[in-house]
């Protein structure tokens, strides 16, 4: 469970970098890798949900 407290933890922070690091519109490149990244970001985000209800869900 601590390893999901830590990971959860990490995303978070990074996600908080990435939207700081949101580029302007007129850079298109940019604001597409940019988004690739948050969509990764989210991804991995969903995962540790997912994990953590499972881990919460199971009986000891």
């Amino acid at each position: 469970m601590m390893v999901l407290v830590v990971e959860d933890a990490c995303t978070q922070l990074a996600e908080e970098g990435w939207r700081q690091r949101e580029p302007a519109r007129h850079h298109p490149r940019r604001r597409r890798r940019w988004l690739a990244e948050g969509r990764q970001l989210e991804g991995k985000a969903v995962r540790v949900r997912e994990l953590a209800v499972q881990c919460l869900d199971s009986p000891e």
